[in-house]
């Protein structure tokens, strides 16, 4: 019968702080008691009471001198109840007030801003983090950051951080000024689009706090020379994000329909550009590490999303294949009408050649998604 607002005595002695933590535990402040089977006495904000006679288990903590011990469980009664106007403010300041206290230990100091923090509860995460996250730190860590997107396209993954980063600036930077014209079109106050080749970035040593590669790593000129540049216009102990499609989960109707683009390029007089065979596992987990390795950067966490269907016909599969990349997307937003119903005519075809009507415009989208620290 524990209302919202009620108070408690254990032993006769008036508690506070008090905090029902399950329906057989309860943590609060009380005056010096000993330890052992205690009354307990609830009494509601609508006058009813009632005492469980040696009903729960006194367990003493004791504070230090100074009253700053932890006593977990660590319970923030309103956390999650803030407006999200204080939120953002909460953690700007937070950002700001550590960093500026780290900064201030002195150059023998293990850690000289919040990030250094993350970074040390992520290495020693068994042991630091036993019992909760750091989800605040990390959001706090993003304010005001510097970011630079790699291949922004039409700015989907810029236009996502930009969010989260404000009021520090996010740069989206590509070859294509339709895609920029695009992602200029839906600009926040804190982006800024900017035509510029991944291989040869302009901007100074140490500028960005955050480089980000969205689907973009396997279609740049240089792969190589594009991770030595993010890792040069980072900052130290500055994160690289970069997602990869792991091919190796494709489809025998994806395999298909990749294999036969090059063809279907040539017979349109479209030049699409070759890559190697090995670009295709990018994005296997035993690859990508290896790459960011090689350009200096240490793998702090990898995961992997996968989605997947069937979709109704040539018409669906076209479109959603468009969105699978540059080269598909290059070359159907290519084809005319008439083109683009000769298409659609053999891709139906080819699925009916798989010999499996469960095949046929079967699909798998899985991504591999790493981030790594500039070492």
């Amino acid at each position: 019968g524990f209302l919202s607002g009620a108070t408690l005595t254990f032993g006769g002695s008036a508690a506070t702080s008090v905090v029902v933590v399950n329906s057989t535990k309860i943590t609060a402040l009380t005056p010096a008691h000993a330890g052992g089977p205690v009354n307990v006495t609830v009494t509601n904000t609508n006058a009813s009471t009632a005492t469980r006679t040696n009903g729960y288990t006194f367990v003493p903590t004791q504070f230090d001198s100074n009253g700053d011990h932890i006593i977990d469980p660590a319970d923030i009664p309103h956390a999650g109840t803030y407006e999200d106007a204080e939120l953002e403010v909460l953690l700007f300041e937070l950002k700001a007030d550590l960093d500026a206290y780290l900064a201030g230990l002195g150059p023998s100091a293990p850690v000289k801003r919040l990030a250094d923090v993350i970074a040390f509860n992520e290495r020693e995460r068994t042991r630091e983090m036993p019992y909760f996250g750091q989800d605040l730190f990390v959001r706090a860590a993003a304010k005001d950051e510097q970011v630079l997107d790699v291949g922004t396209g039409t700015g989907l993954v810029a236009h996502l951080v930009a969010s989260r980063v404000s009021p520090g600036l996010v740069i989206g930077i590509d070859l294509s000024a339709n895609m920029l014209s695009i992602a200029r079109a839906a600009r926040a106050k804190n982006t800024q689009f900017v035509g510029m080749a991944a291989e040869h970035l302009v901007f100074r040593p140490a500028t960005f706090d955050l480089v980000t590669m969205g689907e973009a790593l396997a279609y740049l000129a240089d792969p190589t020379t594009a991770l030595e540049e993010a890792h040069r216009v980072l900052r130290p102990g500055g994160r690289l994000a970069v997602s990869c499609q792991r091919r190796s989960l494709s489809t025998r109707a994806q395999d298909l329909f990749f294999q036969g683009l090059v063809p279907l390029a040539r017979r349109h007089y479209l030049s699409l550009p070759r890559y190697s065979s090995e670009r295709a596992r990018f994005g296997e987990p035993d690859v990508l590490p290896r790459l960011l390795s090689a350009a200096g950067f240490e793998m702090t966490e990898m995961t992997e999303m996968v989605t997947g269907g069937r979709t109704n016909g040539a018409r669906e599969w076209t479109e959603l294949m468009a969105g699978a990349g540059p080269l598909p997307y290059t070359l159907i937003r290519a084809l005319g009408p008439r083109y683009r119903s000769e298409l659609e005519a053999e891709i139906e075809s080819a699925m009916a050649s798989l010999g499996d009507p469960d095949e046929a415009f079967r699909y798998h989208h899985s991504y591999v998604v790493a981030v790594a620290t500039k070492r």
